[in-house]
């Protein structure tokens, strides 16, 4: 259920001083209890159109089989306090609305139907509507996006993946296209979604063992309503798409942009990327070296912006995912640097990312 804006939730914000002196960042600690590894899902929102607010999500205990539950966390920047919660049982998909105005959540109920749950960035208001799932599909936990009438997620039957869309009012979800393999990443634009996934996946690979292998990237047009994989060079990981902008990670480093086929930031291999909510700028981190990158869509200019410290002796599929903020102020990401995973933010300094385009 729920917690009334203000709730103690056991929680605090410390400077812990993880400051890069070339940059000028410095960094908060969000949270004082152990929040998932990565603290954000990729695609997760970060603020509202203000900024303000940051999401992370925190683990509860594991159980012996299925999903992992978790708390949903929302973190108000002007106050420096964390101000919601309430519990997601299934581990279910999350996304951000196109104005940046709400978090969307979708929660599977018994007997074939979902709950969508709009939660207000400016004051935590919940709107709820039912949905119908296609039968006999599954939610996945692979990422999900919305536009202004739907909401877009993965269901999977018997192992098969499909790309789904229910209308944000409520109502029938629908499949749109079979995946093809293992969904990692998508988005949605005015001509369709981009999605990003694995084709061909040994089995019994765990999801760190899963990471290695290429991604290939899908699009589905709305105006032939089907789906066709998009000519890329190899890549890896997931796809990011925000302000007209689509990049994804390259199998031999860098990012590739499939809309001006060219590829920046290529001594660096990454597994993950963000967009700002324009599109402007793009944050990653790289395998093994610690850092925070910020780079310019326009130019691919990269230079890094603060350290996420990971613990020692902890590889490269620790690092984590790290989104902006709405106004681009703060880097919202997790680091298991103390050990277990927290949710941090690194503070852009005023210039930081102009300077790069």
């Amino acid at each position: 259920m729920p917690l009334a804006p203000g709730a103690s939730l056991g929680f605090e914000s410390i400077d812990r001083g993880i400051t890069l002196d070339e940059s000028g960042s410095r960094t908060i600690q969000l949270t004082c209890l152990p929040a998932v590894t990565g603290a954000l899902s990729f695609g997760s929102p970060a603020g509202g159109a203000d900024g303000d607010t940051a999401l992370y999500v925190r683990a509860l205990d594991a159980p012996a089989k299925g999903r992992c539950p978790r708390q949903i966390c929302f973190f108000r920047f002007s106050t420096m306090l964390n101000h919601f919660m309430f519990d997601d049982e299934g581990g279910t998909p999350v996304a951000l609305d196109p104005a940046g105005e709400n978090f969307i959540h979708i929660s599977e109920n018994k007997g074939g139907t979902a709950t969508l749950s709009r939660v207000s960035f400016s004051d935590f208001s919940v709107a709820e509507s039912a949905a119908i799932l296609p039968a006999p599909y599954e939610i996945a936990d692979c990422g999900a996006c919305a536009d202004e009438k739907y909401f877009y997620f993965f269901a999977v039957s018997n192992g098969a993946f499909h790309l789904c869309a229910v209308p944000l009012s409520g109502g029938d979800a629908r499949t749109l296209a079979a995946v093809g393999g293992t969904p990692r990443s998508v988005s949605v634009t005015r001509h369709g979604v981009y999605y990003a996934a694995q084709p061909e996946v040994p089995a019994g690979l765990d999801i760190f063992q899963r990471g290695k292998h290429r991604t290939e990237l899908y699009f589905y047009s709305f105006a032939k309503s089907a789906a066709e994989i998009v000519q890329t060079p190899p890549l890896y990981g997931a796809a990011a798409c925000a302000g007209g902008v689509l990049a994804a990670p390259l199998m031999d480093g860098g990012l590739y942009f499939p809309f001006i086929r060219e590829a920046y930031a290529e001594g660096y291999v990454i597994d993950r990327v963000s967009l700002s909510h324009d599109g402007r700028f793009f944050v990653f981190t790289a395998q093994n070296d610690g850092f925070i990158y910020a780079g310019s869509s326009a130019t691919g200019r990269v230079r890094a912006l603060n350290r996420f410290d990971n613990a020692p002796g902890l590889g490269w599929h620790n690092s984590p995912n790290c989104v902006f903020t709405g106004d681009r102020q703060w880097v919202v990401f997790g680091s298991p640097r103390t050990g277990v995973p927290q949710a941090y933010a690194a503070y852009v300094p005023k210039g930081f990312l102009e300077g790069l385009e």
